[in-house]
């Protein structure tokens, strides 16, 4: 796909693609937009994970309240 097609689909100028290509500057639109036109969204996932949370610790927590510890300072 050239230039100008990807920038097309993507509704975008071609000079914001070369940009984007060139220095990796771009507005998140146009980032999306590009993503969404090369249909390469899945991308996005890779960028923030989603976190993990095991069912035991779930389990080993529920109910408990967390208290934050406060030091007393030594006002000597």
């Amino acid at each position: 796909m050239t230039q100008s097609e990807a920038a097309a689909k993507a509704g975008i100028a071609v000079r914001s693609l070369a940009t984007l290509e060139r220095d990796g500057r771009s507005s998140l639109e146009t980032f999306v937009r590009v993503l969404n036109a090369l249909q390469a969204t899945d991308l996005i996932r890779n960028l923030a994970p989603q976190t993990q949370v095991s069912p035991l610790a779930l389990l080993r927590n529920e109910g408990k309240t967390r208290y934050r510890v406060r030091h007393r300072r030594n006002h000597g």
